[in-house]
């Protein structure tokens, strides 16, 4: 059960056996739970190409994007990774991506028609889509919050150090979480 306070949503119970928040598939035991993902209503949550591709996105539709999408954060993948996708699924020496990227583009199109997902983007974008996410996210994080669902430590680095920038004078805080094994979200460490 997830629960709304000061207008965050508090994603302790989404995906969890119990309400203190420890998860069903932890890889550490710890008497501490780690503290809870405060996700604002309304956000507009990104997910790139490497979670697309190596993320448990079944269990992320099961178990996280009901409870996202019944809070109003929309879920959005860039017209970028979207291309990087499908030169992935071209890859005729990895085998392997080629078919996880296959795997990811059907799954994308399948949710998008359920209306669960856009795909945004210029399509002039044809370039990596790390420059084009941090692009949207210094050009829209003034409208609206943003959550970035990466498995990529160096993208989540930038976006912590976007999060720091003085001139700007925001607000909103752009978060970047990971997507768990078990469809959970888990807020990624800041490193020093």
């Amino acid at each position: 059960m997830v629960t709304i306070f000061d207008g965050f949503l508090d994603s302790r119970g989404i995906g969890r056996d119990n309400s203190r928040g420890i998860g069903r598939n932890n890889c550490f035991k710890s008497a501490r739970a780690s503290p809870p993902l405060r996700i604002p209503v309304g956000c507009k949550a990104i997910i790139d190409t490497c979670t697309h591709i190596h993320g448990n996105m079944e269990a992320f539709w099961k178990v996280t994007a009901p409870e996202l999408i019944k809070h109003n954060v929309e879920i959005m993948t860039p017209m970028s990774c979207m291309n990087e996708i499908l030169r992935l699924s071209k890859r005729k020496d990895d085998p392997h991506t080629a078919a996880l990227a296959v795997k990811a583009w059907n799954s994308i199109i399948e949710h998008q028609n359920a209306g669960l997902c856009q795909i945004y983007g210029d399509p002039d974008d044809n370039t990596h889509a790390d420059p084009v996410f941090l692009y949207v996210i210094l050009k829209y994080r003034h409208r609206f919050p943003i959550l970035v669902i990466t498995q990529d430590n160096d993208l989540a680095h930038d976006i912590h150090s976007i999060n720091k920038l003085k001139s700007t004078h925001c607000r909103n805080e752009v978060k970047a979480v990971r997507l768990m094994n078990d469809g959970t979200l888990q807020e990624r460490k800041q490193h020093v």
